[in-house]
């Protein structure tokens, strides 16, 4: 039987019009640009989330805290022991949500919770050792408030600052006589610090015996300003771990992530006594390398004890450390790492505003725990030869 030909170029029809097949283009072309527009405004799009929705005048001020009581402190010795240094240890911001107002209380459950699960574990720990640390709560400004300089944002600083201040005093006056101590702040903390050594007297500097400022940009035309007028201009930034009474200082920065280089020069927030708050610019900055204690400007990862990431670790567990984990440069006033570093040192890529938080890891752990421990005993040998 002779086959039939059909011709099935009349009875097909296409799988998907025309019109569908130029829909579904142009929405997975919206996509990739909608995700690219997230992805490079990430960091404007979290300021737009975080930013307090009231003026500060509205806003509801938390009760102002208690230095006299016990649970005005995260942390403060029992009893106090002469025979070791004292540090006072300003934190970082971990109040990301400002829509509970330009200030936390400092029963904000969510940020106690970061102090409790990463600073602690993290940034505070390399101090403990050889010390007894004071770290107070405080009414800790929005995060919001170091990204904008605003007079909302100007005033919640002052508001925080003033904790600051009230918990320094208290910690003077309740720390044994002659006892030295150490001076720690990182990230809005060490803003706060900043401020603070500028209206102590320089006479105090006999009782310090190192100030560490982390994540914190210090122009070096404040340190000239406040020579003879201040702590802050009656210490210089050290070089050696043989020195005592000096600044360590330093704002660290991936090296190849030239748009947060960027921003960390140019937005870095600032505080000089005669002009308040205000961006950082193109000024000088110091760096002292907490590699090697400021001996030279360029550290390799050889001389890295040992970085960790010590998020949520369970208390009185020593962190596993991570030995030359990353290398360190300054360089025009900023701390260059190494961009190459296992996952757990680095940031989140997609969180929003990851650069603006406090690492959930350290990267110079062992080599600040060994900072801290060379100029103690420093100090003590010293001391010695003084009797």
């Amino acid at each position: 039987m002779p086959q039939v030909a059909i011709d099935v170029t009349k009875n097909t029809k296409p799988l998907m019009p025309k019109w569908q097949k130029l829909l579904l283009v142009t929405l997975v072309i919206a996509t990739i640009i909608s995700g690219l527009l997230v992805f490079f405004f990430r960091n404007n799009i979290f300021k737009a989330i975080i930013k307090p929705s009231i003026p500060f005048q509205v806003a509801q001020e938390p009760s102002t805290p208690n230095y006299n009581d016990a649970s005005a402190w995260v942390l403060r010795p029992q009893i106090i022991d002469a025979t070791k240094p004292a540090v006072f240890f300003a934190h970082p911001v971990t109040y990301y949500d400002g829509s509970k107002g330009w200030n936390a209380d400092i029963n904000q459950p969510e940020a106690k919770q970061i102090i409790d699960e990463v600073v602690i574990p993290n940034h505070v720990a390399p101090f403990m050792t050889w010390t007894q640390v004071w770290l107070p709560h405080y009414r800790q400004a929005t995060l919001y408030s170091t990204l904008s300089y605003n007079e909302d944002a100007k005033e919640a600083l002052n508001l925080a600052y003033y904790d600051i201040e009230t918990a320094f005093k208290t910690f003077l006056q309740n720390k044994a006589p002659g006892q030295k101590f150490i001076i720690v702040g990182m990230n809005q903390g060490a803003l706060h610090i900043l401020r603070l050594l500028q209206h102590q007297p320089a006479e105090l500097k006999e009782s310090i015996i190192a100030i560490y400022l982390i994540d914190q940009a210090i122009p070096t035309n404040l340190l000239k300003q406040e020579q003879g007028k201040s702590l802050l201009g009656a210490i210089q930034p050290c070089k050696s771990l043989q020195e005592t009474q000096c600044l360590i200082n330093f704002l660290s920065v991936s090296e190849n992530n030239n748009r947060k280089i960027y921003l960390a020069r140019k937005y870095s927030p600032v505080y000089d006594k005669n002009n308040g708050y205000y961006k950082r610019g193109k000024a000088d900055t110091v760096c002292v390398n907490p590699l090697n204690g400021g001996s030279s400007n360029i550290a390799d990862e050889k001389l890295n004890s040992g970085a960790v990431a010590a998020s949520k670790l369970e208390e009185g567990t020593d962190p596993a450390l991570l030995p030359a984990a990353t290398g360190a440069e300054c360089k025009d006033g900023l701390l260059l790492v190494d961009s190459l570093r296992p996952a757990a040192l680095s940031p989140p890529v997609f969180e929003l505003g990851s650069f603006y938080k406090v690492s959930s890891y350290n990267l110079f752990y062992d080599n600040l725990k060994n900072d801290v421990a060379a100029r103690v005993i420093e100090s003590k040998n010293q001391a010695a030869k003084k009797k």
